[in-house]
């Protein structure tokens, strides 16, 4: 193709005023468009691409600019028809890298959208039931009353027409009696299919062996499987997992059990969350003493005490049923092991009655309560009913006696041991439950109560006397930093350590608000905001009024911190307005932020920066019209 032929600057155009004013007036708007552009939020990309070359090669870009164009139609024609596993397929194969494949399987955020996503299911093609399943098993806690609802929500189908389905991947479903047939048979050395993963299995499964009939009842299982992946999830959260075992406890029971295997390993996917909750839930319920030999048949068959059993099979399962195993799982998690604690409380086993006492003078404050609770809960109240046998006699005689030891005797036994090991001067001699009339002395049946007291007492006069010393070696240092790094750790053991004794407030005090004063003095806001907080709950208990004022100014200093953002301050100081709005500190903070606030209202620096090319732009254009006006003139 032959070159266009080249102008050189003696051939072009002289120019002429008009030229002039009309190639100044371009400059201008030029400028304005300039000044336009930077008065927009962020950076503008601008990318300039100069073609040189054939015309061939504006012709092969045009081709590839449609074929893109036809890509990506032909992708979203196909996300539409086909679902999303076909339109992730699809974007795989494609050679455009800017398809997100991570944005097809977002987890529901809204109650709408978990509906979607459940109609989704119901309805999309066999093939592409993988994106909505894995979206629904990651849906949020915030969505748990939507879960919730459906793994209680009854089965639409016969359980036959479920184990049938099932039976494809190796799924056990428990028979009329609540037995696994597939797990026996695999205990005894037989080789039966068996599935250790419904969820996985079910969507790893050939959809050309599901036939026509069983689409719903496939549909089904995949969508409670997928929920009860959620469901583990969620009960994760120690605030969520005893809610989420209570209803995984009752959905194992739904529609007679069909899912009930897989409920059990969504239960154990919680791991040491569940325990607690788990342990108070396999408190078997006690029968009335008025039922017949039928009734009382019928109430072992209820769904409560069945669910009682489950609950202990579940802990066996996890290896926590017994207690020395359960809390070494847990001794590393004071939050975990005072819930474990205290549900053992609850459940009062005769083999936690010893590991108990293990915790009664734990350093934490919240570990040490929940062990002495449940150990005060093995000692008091009603005596324990205990199961009685027939023992046979030589001669043909026989007799009754207990069928175990009951809880009550194990604590008792438990803390004469722990006695004799640690305070043998408070060890009372052996005393016999029955007098002479076969009735039950009540001082020795409260023997094993005084003996806990008493050595809880004692426990507390060592504690007082350990930190006595340690509150005085850490007034004693030399370093500020130092004497508040030990003084917050014995607070953070026991915080009844100055509530209790209110002498150690004219000790402690000073020491804060000297933590304070430096802290104000260094400019180090967020410091002073937090001693101030540990000051108030010092003083909080005795004197309600100056802990409400160190409140209030902890709030202020809070909000004096400059990393803090305006919207963050503004919320400091409505709090600390609600605590007394009339105290001048608040009243000066606030009206200063208003004034703030009213200020900042002028020129930021984009704005800033828009006017300035725009007035730059304007005082060209005014400067360029002038001229030709004068050359006209």
């Amino acid at each position: 193709m032959p070159r266009a032929p080249r102008i050189t600057p003696s051939q072009a155009a002289p120019r002429t005023p008009d030229s002039r004013g009309r190639h100044l007036g371009s400059l201008a708007g030029a400028l304005l468009l300039g000044a336009a552009l930077a008065g927009c939020s962020g950076s503008a990309e601008v990318e300039i691409e100069t073609h040189v070359g054939d015309d061939g090669d504006a012709q092969a870009f045009t081709r590839a600019l449609e074929a893109g164009r036809e890509r990506v139609a032909r992708f979203l024609e196909t996300r539409e028809r086909d679902g999303l596993r076909a339109a992730m397929l699809t974007a795989r194969d494609s050679e455009d890298e800017d398809v997100d494949i991570a944005a097809l399987i977002t987890p529901p955020r809204t109650p709408e959208e978990f509906a979607d996503r459940v109609e989704q299911l119901r309805t999309t093609p066999l093939d592409n039931l993988e994106l909505p399943a894995r979206a629904l098993a990651r849906t949020p806690a915030t969505l748990w009353p939507q879960v919730r609802e459906r793994l209680l929500a009854e089965r639409p189908h016969r359980k036959q027409d479920y184990r049938v389905l099932l039976s494809l991947i190796g799924g056990d479903v428990p028979n009329r009696y609540g037995h696994f047939e597939r797990a026996w048979k695999r205990a005894h050395g037989h080789k039966v299919k068996l599935s250790e993963d419904w969820y996985e299995d079910l969507l790893a499964l050939d959809r050309s062996r599901v036939q026509p009939i069983f689409d719903e009842i496939f549909r089904d299982c995949v969508l409670e499987t997928a929920l009860l992946q959620a469901a583990s999830t969620i009960g994760a959260e120690p605030e969520r997992a005893g809610e989420v075992v209570d209803v995984l406890l009752a959905a194992a029971y739904v529609h007679t059990g069909t899912f009930r295997d897989e409920v059990g390993r969504a239960i154990r996917r919680i791991e040491d969350p569940a325990v607690p909750h788990l342990l108070r839930r396999s408190i078997r319920p006690t029968p009335p003493d008025s039922l017949d030999e039928k009734e009382r048949a019928a109430f072992e068959e209820s769904e409560e005490v069945k669910q009682a059993e489950y609950a202990e099979y579940q802990l066996d399962q996890m290896d926590r049923l017994l207690p020395h195993r359960a809390i070494a799982a847990v001794r590393e998690h004071p939050r975990q092991l005072a819930a474990l604690l205290a549900a053992y409380g609850a459940r009062r086993p005769s083999q936690a009655a010893a590991p108990l006492l293990e915790f009664v003078d734990a350093e934490l404050h919240r570990v040490r309560e929940a062990a002495r609770d449940a150990a005060l809960a093995y000692v008091t109240g009603p005596a324990p009913k205990t199961r009685r046998k027939t023992l046979r006699l030589l001669g043909g005689q026989t007799t009754r006696a207990k069928a175990e030891r009951s809880f009550r005797d194990a604590a008792r036994l438990a803390l004469r041991a722990r006695l004799a090991e640690d305070a043998p001067e408070l060890l009372p001699t052996e005393c016999e439950l029955l007098d002479e009339r076969g009735a039950i002395d009540e001082a020795c049946e409260r023997q094993p109560e005084r003996m806990a007291q008493e050595y809880f007492a004692l426990l507390d006069g060592r504690r007082a006397a350990r930190e006595h010393d340690k509150l005085q070696r850490a007034l004693q240092r030399e370093s500020l930093t130092q004497t508040v790094e030990e003084l917050d750790q014995l607070l953070a053991n026991n915080p009844e350590f100055v509530r209790r004794a209110p002498d150690r407030i004219e000790l402690v005090a000073p020491v804060y608000e000297a933590a304070i004063a430096d802290a104000r003095a260094q400019g180090d806001w967020t410091r002073a905001a937090r001693t101030l907080r540990k000051l108030s709950v010092i003083t909080g208990p005795i004197d309600a009024e100056r802990g409400r004022a160190l409140q209030q100014q902890a709030l202020l200093a809070e909000a004096k911190a400059p990393e803090l953002p305006r919207e963050g301050r503004r919320m400091l100081l409505s709090t600390a307005s609600a605590l007394d709005p009339r105290r001048p500190e608040v009243v000066h903070a606030i009206a200063t932020l208003e004034r703030d606030d009213t200020a900042g209202i002028g020129l930021d620096p984009t704005r800033a920066t828009w006017l300035a090319s725009g007035l730059a732009g304007l005082l060209l254009l005014l400067l360029g019209l002038g001229r030709v006006t004068a050359r006209r003139s």
